[in-house]
C-alpha cells in the first residue's frame, strides 16, 4: 500500500479546553463539534490530489482512491458567537492531517499562497495555532521565478503554540508526529489559495521525509535554486491576546477586531517588524 500509516496512538480525544469550543477528535482523524457549533463547509483533500507536489509520485498515485491526506472545517462558529463576529469579515477555521506518509514523506497539506483580492498589492496574512500533536509549517519567499525561493524556513508548532504566516508567502503544514496533527487559523472571509507554483515544482523547496523514529528535510531537486533552510521558533504576542495559554478561538472573539493585518496585509510588517530579522528578510 503507498500510504503506509505509522504507529499512531489511536484514541479519540476531546479537545474543548485548548480548542475553546467543543471539537472532539476521533481515530480517523476526522473532527466532529458540540451540538453549538456550525460549520460553513467541511471537506476532506484525498492523497491522490497530492500527486504533484509528492516526492514519490508514484507511491501517492498507488495511493487508494479515498484514502484522505486531511480534513478542512471552514467557518467554524458557536451559535451563540455569530452576532459578535458578524460584521468582522473574519472566519475561524479547523485542519486535521492524521500521521501517516506518502512513500518517505511525511503526511501534509497540497501548500498554496493566497491569492491577491481586490483593491490589495499584497497577498494576506493568516494567524493559527496547534491543538493537537506537532506541526511543521514551512514558509517561503518567491524569487523572480518559481523555484527560486528568496527565503525558505519552517517553524515547529506544538500545542497552544501561535504562528504567523506572513503576507506573499507560499506555504504548507506538515505532519511529522505519529498522531493526528490538527491547527486552527484565523483568515480574512474571501481568502482563496493559489497552488500552481508548488505544483509546477514537485513540491515544496524541502521535502520532510519520515525516517528512523525521526524525520529529516531532503531538498527538492525540482528547484532551481534552494537556499538554506531557516527554523524560527513560535512566538508570543501578549498585546493581542496570542499566548498559549488562551485559544485562538476566544481570543479571536476577545481581540478579533485587533487583528488589523488580517484584513490589511500592509500592516502586517508594521505589526510584526522584529520578525524579519528571524526569518531572513532582513539581515
Amino acid at each position: 500500500m503507498a500510504i503506509r500509516g505509522k504507529s499512531a496512538v489511536r484514541f479519540s480525544a476531546d479537545l474543548a479546553r485548548i480548542a475553546g469550543l467543543p471539537v472532539t477528535l476521533h481515530e480517523d482523524g476526522q473532527l466532529s463539534f458540540g451540538a453549538d457549533v456550525e460549520i460553513e463547509d467541511a471537506g476532506v483533500r484525498k492523497v491522490r490530489s497530492l500527486c504533484r507536489v509528492a516526492l514519490d509520485r508514484p507511491a501517492c498515485e498507488a495511493a487508494p482512491d479515498e484514502q484522505p491526506a486531511y480534513f478542512m472545517y471552514n467557518g467554524v462558529i458557536r451559535a451563540g458567537d455569530k452576532a459578535t463576529v458578524a460584521d468582522w469579515n473574519l472566519r475561524f477555521e479547523l485542519t486535521s492531517i492524521p500521521a501517516g506518509r506518502i512513500g518517505r514523506e511525511c503526511a501534509k497539506t497540497l501548500g498554496h499562497r493566497h491569492n491577491l483580492r481586490g483593491g490589495s498589492s499584497q497577498r494576506d496574512a493568516e494567524v493559527c495555532e496547534v491543538i493537537h500533536g506537532v506541526a511543521h509549517f514551512l514558509f517561503e519567499f518567491r524569487g523572480q521565478t518559481a523555484g527560486e525561493p528568496s527565503v525558505v524556513y519552517y517553524v515547529e508548532g506544538k500545542t497552544g503554540d501561535k504562528i504567523l504566516f506572513p503576507p506573499d508567502t507560499l506555504h504548507l503544514t506538515i505532519n511529522p508526529g505519529a498522531e493526528t496533527c490538527i491547527f486552527t487559523d484565523v483568515v480574512v472571509r474571501g481568502l482563496s489559495g493559489d497552488y500552481a507554483d508548488f505544483q509546477s515544482t514537485q513540491g515544496a523547496s524541502y521535502h520532510e521525509i519520515c525516517e528512523g523514529g525521526g524525520t529529516l528535510f531532503e531538498r527538492n531537486a525540482g528547484y532551481r535554486m534552494v537556499p538554506e533552510l531557516r527554523r524560527v521558533q513560535p512566538r508570543e504576542y501578549p498585546a493581542l491576546g496570542l499566548t498559549k495559554v488562551v485559544p485562538l478561538y476566544t481570543a479571536f472573539l476577545e481581540r478579533g477586531p485587533e487583528w488589523r493585518f488580517l484584513k490589511h496585509p500592509e500592516a502586517f510588517w508594521e505589526t510584526f517588524g522584529k520578525l524579519k530579522a528571524e526569518i531572513g528578510l532582513q539581515e
